[in-house]
């Protein structure tokens, strides 16, 4: 979780950043230039690292935060965390495939602040090119609870999708739709304590073209 005494010193600049209209950097290479290098001053760990995380059942704390920021809020987090590094790649790519059903169900509940409420989407990981079908239920005790499936040349079905969908939320696959996708770029940091792994996910996008 991003402690908040990390968050309060940046919080005065966000009216200064949105009220004109961009970052103070010349030109998007710099910013990636910047951020590149800010995540190479990062040990790394690999998705091997992460047997003792239990990313599937957790509690998630989101911030919305400028782009522009990114690069001093990761030097105040380099001593405390390490980056996930896939093919070399510190900067992982993501698109997503959210299914809804034909009244949005999930949407209206979503938006509504309903607990006990599903997420159904389909994952790729595009560094790896593998894919999952995921449900996400958020309880009552707004924890997340993840199930998901590996989409395969064998798996990658209907009758495993609507197994899958039946028995995570007792409903059909034929019932739901694409209703919404979009590509992203995350970096995930890791902190490793006595008890197991503690994360702060830093997830930001920037132009995504989809076909």
């Amino acid at each position: 979780m991003l402690n908040a005494q990390i968050i309060e010193p940046y919080k005065g600049y966000q009216k200064q950043w949105f009220g004109t209209g961009g970052a103070k950097y010349s030109d998007n290479k710099n910013q990636e230039q910047d951020l590149n290098a800010s995540l190479e001053r990062f040990q790394s760990h690999h998705l091997a690292d992460l047997d003792k995380a239990n990313l599937m059942d957790r509690v998630d704390v989101k911030f919305l935060l400028p782009r522009a920021f990114l690069p001093g809020l990761l030097a105040r987090l380099q001593n405390y965390y390490s980056v996930l590094e896939i093919n070399n790649q510190r900067i992982s790519r993501y698109y997503n495939q959210y299914f809804d059903t034909n009244n949005l169900r999930f949407y209206y509940d979503h938006h509504n602040g309903k607990l006990n409420r599903y997420k159904v989407r389909q994952q790729t990981y595009l560094d790896t090119n593998t894919q999952f079908l995921e449900v996400k239920f958020k309880n009552n005790n707004k924890r997340t609870i993840k199930s998901r499936i590996l989409c395969s040349t064998t798996e990658n079905n209907d009758h495993a999708r609507n197994t899958f969908i039946q028995g995570a939320m007792n409903m059909s696959y034929d019932d739901l739709m694409v209703s919404q996708q979009g590509g992203y770029q995350r970096i995930a940091l890791a902190n490793e304590a006595s008890a197991g792994y503690g994360f702060l996910h830093s997830q930001f996008s920037w132009r995504c073209d989809l076909a």
